[in-house]
């Protein structure tokens, strides 16, 4: 504690500082106290990245044997995974892969007995044979010790996303600890620097020219048209595919050349280059 001086550089709102008579600044160490707040660092800003859960059986089985090979242990602890959950995680993982591995028994059984069927019809005649039997699946796949035989989970995958999306809000969660467990997906990369629109069009039925250019990742795209020989003005902003040019058209019996040419806008500034000058025929009606 030290004594609380006049012009000392003490702030007012100091939470340390007692203003009396006798003044007093609590140092550290001073029961009471209250010690520097540490100052909010801004997040730093990452790639977007896609899904992590694939659209094919092979990867959706990477990942759940990902989880269950990784998170048992001190990921576990790390966030808050209960015995109970890594278990019905195992036997997803399991059930996952019998059922793939039965498919294709399944599919393969299913296409000789519609050869065998229509047989019957177009087949060279036999003799008398026996019906086809029913094909012989994978057995069920047992795991731990002591064993366990593997069981499936109606709604396992809504389980799967509220379990991965408790690590990913845990205030523990580290990117390189989603990476093992495959649920971070890949990577977007950013739009091509470079890259040049291109733009076609049609007539709308009030004659004035739209503009069709693909959207993309984009916010949008500007457009800028020129009638006839006058300058390049900015004419709108689009947010969708098609955008209608909205100038009044000539006057009736004549006819201008519109120079359009559009530019992207990405992250709320403009991206890439504008495209090449497109030459719209118009008449006014």
């Amino acid at each position: 504690m030290r004594v609380l001086r006049w012009d000392d550089g003490t702030k007012w709102d100091d939470p340390n500082a007692y203003w009396g008579d006798p003044g007093y600044v609590l140092e550290p160490g001073d029961p009471g106290y209250v010690g520097p707040i540490p100052r909010q660092t801004k997040r730093k800003k990452t790639m977007k990245r896609q899904p992590y859960l694939p659209n094919d059986d092979a990867g959706v089985l990477a990942v759940l044997v990902a989880l269950d090979m990784n998170l048992p242990g001190a990921l576990a602890t790390k966030y808050g995974v209960t015995a109970p959950d890594l278990l019905r995680l195992r036997h997803g993982r399991y059930a996952y892969g019998w059922f793939i591995d039965a498919k294709e028994t399944a599919q393969q059984y299913s296409q000789s007995m519609t050869d065998t069927h229509q047989s019957m019809f177009d087949g060279p005649a036999d003799a008398l044979q026996p019906l086809p039997g029913l094909p012989t699946l994978p057995a069920a796949p047992v795991f731990n010790d002591p064993e366990v035989t593997c069981q499936f989970e109606p709604g396992f995958f809504d389980f799967l996303t509220r379990l991965v999306q408790a690590i990913k809000n845990h205030a523990a969660y580290d990117v390189p600890d989603g990476l093992l467990l495959k649920i971070e997906g890949a990577e977007i990369p950013p739009p091509d620097m470079g890259i040049v629109p291109e733009v076609d069009w049609e007539m709308a039925a009030s004659g004035r020219p739209i503009l069709i250019v693909k959207k993309g990742v984009f916010q949008g795209y500007t457009v800028w048209v020129a009638r006839g020989a006058g300058a390049m003005t900015e004419t709108g902003f689009s947010t969708t595919r098609k955008f209608e040019v909205p100038l009044p058209l000539p006057a009736a019996g004549q006819a201008e050349i519109w120079k359009v040419q559009v530019q992207y806008r990405y992250q709320n500034q403009p991206f890439g280059q504008k495209s090449q000058t497109v030459e719209i025929p118009v008449r006014g009606t």
